[in-house]
C-alpha cells in the first residue's frame, strides 16, 4: 500500500515515513500542496495523510481536487481543532481527521481501517441496483438517475442516497449515517445534516422525499 504524506513539518514527516514503513507503506512525501498535487497525480497513492495549512496550495482546496478527481481516502491532521474546521474538511471530502499532536499509532489504526473499508466497497461483488420512483441508482456503475436523467453525486451523498434507497421508509438516524458513512463514531452529527441540505437540493422538486423525523433522523417516502 502506497501512502502520501503531505506537510510542511519536516520532522513530522520524518516520523510519519518512519512508523509507517515500519508497518510496510510504500512512503511518498510533500511538503507543500503544490508538490502534493503533482505526486497524488503521478503516484497514485492508496490513501493521503493530509495537513491543512499548507504553502503555495492550501490543504482544503487540495483535499477538494483529490475528491473531485479519485475515491482515494484522506486522513487530515491538522493543528485546527474547532468543530467549525472539522466539519469543514468533513464537507470537502476528507474521511477522517485528527488534532495535532495526536498518537501516531492511532493514526494508523485509522488508516488501516479506512484502507479496508476501502477494499472492501471495491471487491465487494454483491454491488446492486435501486429503482424506486423517480430515482435510479446503479452501485457497480456509480450512477444515480432521477426522472432517467443524470445527477452528479459526490461520494458520501451517493452513499446516503444508497442507504436512503436500500431500505424505504426506514427512519435512520444521525449516528447510523455518520458511523456508515465515516466509519467512526466522533464526527459531528450536524455533518450529516449539511450532506442532506445538499443531497435535497440536488433532487429539486423531489427533495421533499427525504423527510427529516424531529431529534432522530431521516427516511425516505416514495
Amino acid at each position: 500500500m502506497k501512502v502520501l504524506i503531505i506537510e510542511d513539518e519536516k520532522s513530522v514527516v520524518e516520523s510519519l515515513a518512519l512508523a509507517f514503513k515500519k508497518e510496510n507503506y510504500e512512503v511518498i512525501s510533500a511538503l507543500d500542496g503544490r508538490e502534493g498535487k503533482e505526486k497524488f497525480i503521478s503516484e497514485k497513492p492508496d490513501i493521503v495523510i493530509l495537513d491543512l495549512m499548507l504553502p503555495e496550495i492550501r490543504g482544503e482546496e487540495l483535499c477538494r481536487f483529490i475528491k473531485s478527481h479519485s475515491d482515494t481516502p484522506i486522513i487530515v491532521i491538522s493543528a485546527k481543532d474547532s468543530e467549525i474546521d472539522k466539519v469543514l474538511a468533513l464537507e470537502l471530502g476528507a474521511d477522517d481527521y485528527l488534532v495535532k499532536p495526536f498518537s501516531i499509532r492511532e493514526l494508523i489504526i485509522r488508516m488501516k481501517k479506512r484502507l479496508e473499508s476501502t477494499k472492501k466497497d471495491k471487491t465487494d461483488s454483491h454491488k446492486k441496483l435501486y429503482e424506486l420512483g423517480p430515482f435510479y441508482l446503479d452501485e457497480e456503475k456509480y450512477e444515480f438517475k432521477l426522472e432517467n436523467k443524470l445527477i452528479e453525486l459526490t461520494p458520501k451523498e451517493f452513499s446516503i442516497m444508497k442507504m436512503l434507497l436500500s431500505k424505504p421508509k426506514r427512519v435512520w438516524t444521525r449516528r447510523e449515517l455518520t458511523n456508515q458513512i465515516w466509519g467512526y463514531d466522533y464526527v459531528s452529527l450536524k455533518s450529516i445534516d449539511v450532506y442532506i441540505k445538499r443531497l435535497r437540493e440536488k433532487l429539486g422538486r423531489y427533495g421533499d422525499l427525504i423527510k427529516t423525523v424531529r431529534g432522530v433522523g431521516y427516511k425516505l417516502e416514495v
